[in-house]
């Protein structure tokens, strides 16, 4: 049985990923990347929220959809609080997606990973999303599994040390915010 965190870390780079691919080919070509998702129990989640996607609605529409499918995930006594969490985490990506915005989708798993005390990895988890960034930037394909090495790197990597880009990163953000 997979623990919470390690369900969480495998949504939050999974979700990472379905954003990168969303910016490349568009919300409605994802099928391949959400139906290779393996946690069963967020393997309905994900295809609801990848048909959701493909039907175009707003922001507050799918806030809206989400919280009304919860209501019947919450009802149903197959799934535990843990379950129901990422549930709602999952739904919350997918409106990220959909907005399509990297600062966005780090800003969020920062906060959330932080209160789900998954602390100590969060800053290598969340800066792995910039090597997508950046191969989106240089318009160089990367794979789920390449990425997915890139993160196992920096969660491995004893250095927790910014790199160059990733200091220019924070600084632009931090001046876009002022």
């Amino acid at each position: 049985m997979l623990t919470y965190q390690i369900r969480l870390e495998s949504l939050y780079t999974k979700m990472a990923y379905i954003l990168y691919k969303s910016r490349q080919v568009g919300r409605s070509n994802l099928d391949d990347e959400v139906e290779s998702y393996t946690d069963l129990k967020l393997v309905p989640v994900m295809q609801y929220g990848n048909e959701m996607l493909k039907e175009g609605l707003i922001e507050e529409d799918l806030e809206y959809i989400f919280s009304l499918r919860k209501i019947e995930y919450s009802k149903n006594p197959i799934y535990s609080g843990d379950d129901l969490k990422l549930i709602s985490i999952c739904f919350k990506y997918f409106i990220l997606i959909a907005q399509g915005d990297y600062m966005e989708f780090s800003d969020f798993s920062r906060l959330i990973l932080r209160y789900e005390n998954v602390e100590n990895k969060h800053s290598s988890l969340v800066q792995s999303i910039n090597s997508l960034e950046d191969a989106e930037e240089k318009k160089v394909p990367i794979s789920y599994e390449e990425y997915l090495n890139q993160v196992e790197e920096r969660k491995n990597s004893k250095k927790l040390l910014l790199s160059k880009e990733d200091v220019d990163r924070l600084l632009y953000r931090m001046n876009e915010e002022k």
